[in-house]
């Protein structure tokens, strides 16, 4: 059976999965383990502090190469590539996103798009999401560091984190539709705005729908 290729679309080079497991992975990870087999590799995972290898990249059936954490966990798949990416100097194209997650990714941005957010609070969710955050905003200096990343200021950084409320980047992407969803761990970031003292938009979560002051006369 000839080995699986990287498609144009996910590696310039025309060269087989395994190879690019070992040279452009396995290569750059240190203290990255090669199996006999040479289809994947384990290693201490950059995301979190790990002190047993818990990271698994191998070659993939639905793409040429996946990435698991057993201690991140699946939820955390785009948060884990992003970070091997940024601290490995991992080339994106090697680590290829399913059409699962890239429509996934693509519809929370749109979310945060349409949403009543100030545009840098816009800014600093659009760099957390394709960074591959799927949580909550993280706190300083993390904060801060983002929000350089998104190319707003110290002051706007925290400002998108209060006006965001705590609320879960994994869920701004549900519909208006669901509105009337009640469990706290699933609020949209669709709620009316309300006027506060230093003038910014935050979503109104504090208080029932029928008491929110909507401006009509």
């Amino acid at each position: 059976m000839a080995e699986r290729k990287i498609p144009p679309a996910a590696c310039d080079s025309g060269i087989s999965a395994t190879e690019c497991l070992a040279w452009h992975i396995a290569g750059r990870v240190d203290g990255a383990k090669m199996s006999r087999s040479r289809l994947s590799i384990r290693c201490l995972c950059p995301n979190h502090d790990d002190r047993e290898p818990s990271l698994m990249i191998s070659v993939g059936d639905l793409v040429p190469i996946t990435w698991h954490c057993h201690a991140c966990g699946k939820d955390a798949a785009l948060e884990v590539r992003t970070t091997l990416i940024r601290v490995y100097g991992v080339d994106p194209r090697c680590l290829p996103m399913s059409r699962r997650e890239r429509a996934e990714l693509d519809a929370m941005v749109f979310a945060v798009f349409g949403s009543g957010f100030t545009p840098c609070t816009k800014l600093v969710c659009i760099r957390a999401l394709h960074e591959g955050l799927r949580g909550t905003l993280p706190k300083a200096p993390a904060l801060v560091d983002l929000g350089e990343r998104a190319g707003v200021s110290r002051a706007q950084a925290f400002r998108a984190a209060r006006e965001l409320g705590g609320s879960s980047l994994n869920h701004l992407f549900i519909p208006k539709m669901n509105d009337h969803v009640k469990d706290s761990k699933v609020v949209p970031a669709f709620r009316k705005p309300r006027s506060v003292s230093n003038g910014d938009s935050v979503a109104n979560r504090d208080r029932p729908e029928s008491q929110i002051d909507t401006g009509a006369a």
